[in-house]
């Protein structure tokens, strides 16, 4: 577990999505598990989903993304709103 001081309601998307790259990169794990709160978490699944606009998360909203760390592509598995 790690966490970071930018990843707050107002961070910046565009700052943690160069972070989680830079981490993924040099930690290289099977899976991340990435808890924030709105209106961040919108605007950072618009970072990994470029066609997909923000913000579109409800509250207690879910979405698994499968990221190439090489072609930084994503692919948006499935989204959840409860």
């Amino acid at each position: 577990i790690s966490t970071s001081e930018d990843i707050t309601p107002y961070g910046q998307s565009d700052l943690v999505f160069d972070y989680l790259c830079a981490l993924i990169e040099v930690e290289q794990p099977q899976s991340v598990l990435l808890v924030s709160h709105l209106p961040l978490v919108g605007y950072l699944t618009s970072e990994f989903i470029t066609d997909m606009a923000p913000p579109m998360f409800p509250t207690s909203g879910l979405v698994c993304i499968e990221f190439d760390p090489q072609s930084r592509k994503s692919e948006l598995l499935w989204h959840i709103h409860p």
